[in-house]
């Protein structure tokens, strides 16, 4: 039987809360920036350590629904195609949901 972990965040330069605001305003603030910017062997390596199989990376909240217009939209675009990116390492250990931007 695989282990599927869903909902797993992640967030993009573009759409990471302002160091020192929002949650990285509290203690270990600058930890999880780096932790949920890491999508890569990093994150493999926390995965095995867990038993994790397979990922569902999702970006965190507010992501692009806090942009408005053509910027969100563009924002959307290139967390998607980081998130894409992420997804591509042979093997199946991760899978996406796509962010959105009204």
């Amino acid at each position: 039987m695989r282990t599927i972990a869903l909902e797993e965040h992640f967030w993009t330069g573009d759409l990471a809360a302002a160091p020192g605001t929002g949650v990285l305003a509290r203690p270990g603030g600058t930890v999880l920036d780096g932790l949920l910017r890491e999508v890569g062997a990093a994150r493999i390596a926390d995965m095995d350590a867990a038993g994790i199989d397979v990922q569902v990376l999702s970006h965190v909240q507010p992501a692009a629904q806090a942009l408005s217009g053509q910027a969100g939209v563009e924002a959307a675009r290139r967390a998607n195609v980081e998130l894409a990116a992420a997804g591509a390492p042979p093997g199946g250990r991760r899978a996406g949901v796509r962010t959105l931007c009204p």
